[in-house]
Formats: structure tokens, C-alpha cells, sequence
């Protein structure tokens, strides 16, 4: 097959050239030039999936007057009643594949899961959805009871596909494929920022609290219980400490704008080491950060503040190799979750694991396989997120089940064969 004529097919030559015509079509537009436009009110950030398919939440009920061509002419429609909506387009074309009603005053940012599956909800309504991405039809729907929706909403998916959203006064983290509620953690008040996760699956988020101690916290992933929270030393302790996004470093570092201000009230963005939520430097601007930070890959974090100024600051290392280190997931804001390939290194080889109830703090493991030779043993490997793996020299010969302290909290294991 290697060595037939490439234009042996007499359908080639026509498809090659269609193609061709195509790419320097693309190619010959001048930067800047408009390639579609879609009519309809959107105040939230698209996703993209890996079709190129664009996914964009809308208001609902307001039309524009387009002779005037400007922001306020935006007013309510008496003929619009469905409230907000989902929107699949065409990325090349801009031409709709389909529309999904959110119900809502507006449909806030999407995010997509390795399967394609759509997560998202509306600004004003407790309700939040999974959609399929090629169809529109609703998956799941998950609803709670206490306190408002807001603009925290936006999704964040971990690596085992658990979907993380900030509710007006919750976290909960979601099974992807289900809706079912794994956990939920309760800060004391409004979330107001929306969530990242860090390459050991820690969950960080910024709220503000009634007793007006605002606080950002580190919550562990699997079970929802809270590491540590960063207090605020602000001196105006009634607006948020963390209202932008946060975006992690490779080295853990945790990034975040926010309304605190100090002495010489000058307003304050902070890096705050991920493991212990020690603050390592604070970065001095004249008003309000509520911008998202992105981290690019050489480290620079870049941010906008109120006062008028985008800033780039030299940060320690380039973004994490996590789930969803940042607002949309990179710095490129797709929102998109990917597929990671696994290794299969060896499918016949299946990991038993019981916890040990007479002795506290114990677990029996056995690996469940064919022997290759009499003396074949494994190394066991864990993971929170099947994407970063690390070993702590633990082995075992293949079918005898021992104890092991369970010296550290992570959601997965594996087996390895040990290779002369």
C-alpha cells in the first residue's frame, strides 16, 4: 500500500486541491479580518471542543437596535420569554448546530469534558446541566436549594472527570458522567471566584464570609475537606479577597487578584505557595484586581487591574501540567478538558485493595496477575488525577496480598511490573 502512486485514486487530485484552495483561502485573509458573526447578546467566555465546535452562553430576553451599533442599546424584549441559552456553533462557518434553554437571566462560561460532554448553568437559577456536545440533549440536570446562583458557577473538571462549581454559599464536586453529588464544602458565604485545580487535585477557591474575614481556601479534591484558607490582612475587610480566578504555576504557586489593600492603600495581587498557603510575594497596584490571571510558558503571569493597567510580572515557573490550572482551563481560554492517553502497561494485571480494619491506618493490597517468573514483583504507583504519577517504593511479589501503611490521601493506585 506504502509504495502505490499517491494520485493512483482519481478522486485525489480534485480533494487535494479543494483542500489546498481552502488553506490558502484561510491563509490569504489579513489578520484582523472578520470570518463570521453571530447575533445575540454574550457576556460570557466561549469553549471549544476538539470539532472546533464553539460553545457560548447568552442572555435571554434582550434584542439589540442595530442602526445605533453600540453597548447601550442593548434593552429588554417584550418578545423574548425563554431566557438564556446554550449555543453550539460552527467555529469555521459561525452557523448554529444547536441551542439548549438555560431558563436563566444569563447563560454563564461552558466547559467541555474529555468526552465532549457540555457543563454549564444559567447566572440567576439553582440548576446546573450536562449537555452532549454533538447533540444538545440534556445528560443531567443536579439542583440545590440554599442561596442564589452567581457568576462563580463556571466549571472546573478534574482529571477523573468530577466536575467542581461554585454555587452562591457551596462547592460541590459532581460526577461527570452522572450528576451525582460526591461532596460539598461550605466556605461561610458567597464564592466569588471561580475554581482551579493543582496537579495533586487540590480544589482552591475564593468566597467571602459574613464575619466580613474574607478567605481563600485549598480543599482536597477527593473528599472535599478543607487543607488550609490564606486570611486577609486587608484593611477594607468588606469586599472580596479573591475575586479573580486563580492560576497555578508548575511549582505549585497559586496566583489571584484581589480588592484587599494595604497601608498605603494600594491594592493587592497575590502568589501564595499551594501547599501551605503561605503568602510568597504580594504585587501592588491602585485599584481593584478582579482580572483572571494567565500564566504563560515562560512564567510571565499576566493580569488587569482596575486602575487602568495590564501588567505582566515575572512569576517562578510556567503553568501547572494540572486538570485545570486556570480560568477556561489554559491560557487559552478553550475550556476544554483533554483526553490524557494512559499507559496499559499491563491489562492483565489487576490490583486488590481492602482496608485493613484491626490495625488503624493499614491497607491490604494484592496484584492479581500471570506470573512471568517465580520472583516477579510490582511497584505501586498513585495518582489524583490519572494524569501525574509517582511511586513510594513500595513492592510486592504478584498474587500475595501484605499490609501497607496508608501514609498519604490519593483517589488512585496501580500496579507496575518490575522490569530487569
Amino acid at each position: 500500500l506504502m509504495n502505490r502512486p499517491l494520485l493512483h485514486n482519481s478522486r485525489l487530485p480534485s480533494a487535494y486541491l479543494l483542500v489546498l484552495g481552502l488553506t490558502l483561502g484561510v491563509q490569504a485573509q489579513k489578520p484582523g479580518t472578520l470570518l463570521w458573526k453571530f447575533h445575540h447578546p454574550v457576556a460570557s467566555s466561549p469553549a471549544i471542543g476538539t470539532d472546533g465546535t464553539v460553545y457560548i452562553g447568552s442572555f435571554g430576553g434582550w434584542v439589540s437596535t442595530a442602526i445605533l451599533r453600540r453597548i447601550s442599546s442593548w434593552k429588554q424584549s417584550p418578545l423574548l420569554k425563554s431566557g438564556s441559552s446554550l449555543f453550539a456553533l460552527d467555529g469555521k462557518t459561525g452557523k448554529k448546530k444547536w441551542a439548549f434553554d438555560l431558563g436563566g437571566g444569563e447563560g454563564l462560561t461552558p466547559a467541555v469534558g474529555s468526552d465532549g460532554t457540555v457543563y454549564v448553568g444559567p447566572s440567576d437559577k439553582s440548576i446546573f446541566y450536562a449537555l452532549d456536545g454533538k447533540t444538545g440533549a440534556k445528560k443531567w440536570e443536579f439542583k440545590w436549594n440554599r442561596g442564589s446562583r452567581n457568576r462563580s458557577m463556571v466549571p472546573a473538571i478534574g482529571g477523573d472527570g468530577t466536575v467542581y462549581i461554585g454555587t452562591g454559599f457551596t462547592v460541590y464536586a459532581l460526577d461527570g458522567k452522572t450528576g451525582s453529588n460526591k461532596w460539598e464544602f461550605t466556605p461561610g458565604h458567597h464564592v466569588r471566584s471561580t475554581l482551579a485545580i493543582g496537579i495533586d487535585g487540590t480544589v482552591y477557591i475564593g468566597a467571602d464570609k459574613p464575619d466580613r474575614k474574607n478567605k481563600f481556601y485549598a480543599v482536597n479534591g477527593i473528599t472535599g475537606k478543607k487543607r488550609w484558607e490564606f486570611p486577609s490582612s486587608t484593611l477594607n475587610p468588606t469586599l472580596s479577597t479573591a475575586y479573580s480566578s486563580p492560576a497555578i504555576g508548575s511549582d505549585g504557586t497559586v496566583y489571584f487578584g484581589s480588592m484587599d489593600y494595604n497601608q498605603d492603600s494600594n491594592y493587592l495581587f497575590y502568589a501564595v505557595d499551594g501547599k501551605t498557603g503561605k503568602k510568597k510575594w504580594e504585587f501592588e497596584t491602585e485599584d481593584w484586581v478582579t482580572s483572571s490571571p494567565a500564566i504563560g510558558a515562560d512564567g510571565t503571569v499576566y493580569f488587569g487591574s482596575w486602575d487602568g493597567i495590564f501588567y505582566a510580572v515575572h512569576g517562578s515557573a510556567g503553568p501547572a501540567d494540572s486538570a485545570w490550572p486556570m480560568f477556561g482551563k489554559n491560557a487559552q481560554r478553550t475550556g476544554r478538558l483533554v483526553d490524557v492517553p494512559r499507559r496499559l502497561d499491563d491489562p492483565d494485571l489487576k490490583l486488590l485493595v481492602s482496608r485493613v480494619l484491626s490495625v488503624q491506618g493499614q491497607i491490604t493490597i494484592q496484584a492479581v496477575g500471570e506470573l512471568r517468573n517465580p520472583l516477579e514483583t510490582v511497584e505501586l504507583e498513585f495518582s489524583d488525577d490519572l494524569i501525574h504519577w509517582q511511586t513510594q517504593g513500595f513492592q510486592l511479589p504478584i498474587n500475595l496480598p501484605l499490609n501497607f501503611p496508608l501514609t498519604q490521601d490519593v483517589q488512585f493506585m496501580r500496579a507496575k511490573r518490575i522490569r530487569d
